[in-house]
């Protein structure tokens, strides 16, 4: 059994795939395995794995004839690991070369059920773009809000992580993280078993309130390089206004299936309530453009009818009384996106007038 599985889903990837699995082949801890998922790809994606790493023992294929979503080849990579921890690696991104060694030193010296590195490096470029220059300035380190400098637990006090969820002190990712593959078979914890385009923030608060150790570490591992074509950034259709509302109730579903197993949420379901309004406020930063997309296209008849659509077979007759909810909340949302950009740029003229004025 190997230390360390190494997680990397696919859906045609052949421009990324040899970038990102070179940069774990090339770590300093040798105890681990690479479990490609390819997600139904239909470029030369498996052709070009097959001729990279098919003869390699530390990587595998394992192969979903149709495309089924990131949620469920991370699920599928999660069915076959073999490791005593798990981590995720996506496709178009890159790791650097100590990141297994010290999350497995950290996490086989605290007993964590988690181990997440507190910030990232963001590349504006391709994974290929960024190991052949080297150039160290197209990398840029993000962080929470409170950046540790040292190894650090989590309180044990739920409340407590709540409130440092609100103050985004930590980030929200399923990646830059190593997680016990016990701790998550023995609490069923697992992604959605459905598209979702935010299943990063939903399988984040489960794990950071099944954890009984969550440790913090102040080290930058994870490239996160973010392309033109990605999915965040790349433009939508009128229907993907559906696709957000039915992803948005569904994931409502996910949360509080979850988090009703634990005693502590039966027994404070406010607090549950204020994690699945945290889970709805991020999912909106992160995948309606900071209100931009939402405002664009929800005032058209297709996306109006996208919504109904997507909330009817969930709500029947209640359906069209969560769709105002969800027009509601997006508009407030948009609107106050709008006055923050406004407030940016006045800000911008004002330094850039104040520089210009001489004393």
């Amino acid at each position: 059994m190997p230390a360390i599985s190494v997680i990397v889903p696919v859906y045609n990837g052949e421009e990324y795939l040899e970038a990102c699995i070179d940069s774990i082949l090339a770590q300093d801890f040798r105890d681990f395995e690479v479990i490609v998922v390819d997600d139904g790809s239909t470029d030369g994606t498996v052709a070009l794995y097959e001729k990279l790493y098919g003869q390699n023992p530390l990587v595998r294929l394992h192969r979903h004839e149709k495309n089924q979503g990131l949620p469920i080849a991370r699920n599928t990579g999660l069915s076959l690991a073999t490791g005593k921890y798990v981590t995720f690696v996506d496709c178009d991104d890159l790791i650097l070369w100590n990141m297994l060694s010290v999350m497995y030193e950290t996490a086989e010296r605290t007993g964590a059920d988690v181990v997440s590195a507190d910030g990232y490096l963001r590349a504006n470029a391709r994974n290929w773009q960024v190991l052949q220059s080297q150039d160290e300035s197209l990398l840029e380190r993000r962080a929470g809000s409170r950046m540790i400098t040292e190894p650090t637990a989590l309180p044990d006090d739920l409340r407590e992580r709540l409130r440092m969820c609100i103050r985004y002190e930590m980030l929200v990712f399923a990646w830059n993280r190593l997680y016990s593959r016990k701790f998550l078979a023995e609490n069923g914890l697992a992604f959605p078993d459905f598209r979702v385009p935010f299943e990063d923030i939903l399988f984040y608060f489960v794990c950071l309130f099944y954890a009984k150790t969550y440790i913090r570490i102040p080290e930058f591992f994870y490239i996160y390089c973010q392309t033109p074509d990605s999915i965040v950034r790349s433009e939508k259709p009128p229907s993907w206004i559906g696709y957000l509302a039915k992803s948005m109730a569904l994931g409502v579903r996910y949360l509080h299936s979850n988090l009703s197993r634990l005693p502590f949420f039966r027994e404070n379901p406010d607090v549950k309530d204020s994690v699945i309004q945290l889970f709805l406020e991020n999912a909106k930063y992160e995948h309606i453009a900071k209100g931009k997309f939402y405002a664009h296209y929800a005032a058209s008849p297709e996306g109006d009818a996208a919504v109904r659509d997507a909330l009817l077979p969930l709500f029947g007759e209640d359906a069209s009384f969560v769709k105002y909810l969800f027009h509601v909340m997006n508009i407030h949302f948009a609107e106050a996106s709008a006055l923050l950009d406004e407030n940016a740029a006045l800000k911008a003229a004002l330094a850039k007038i104040k520089g210009n004025t001489v004393d």
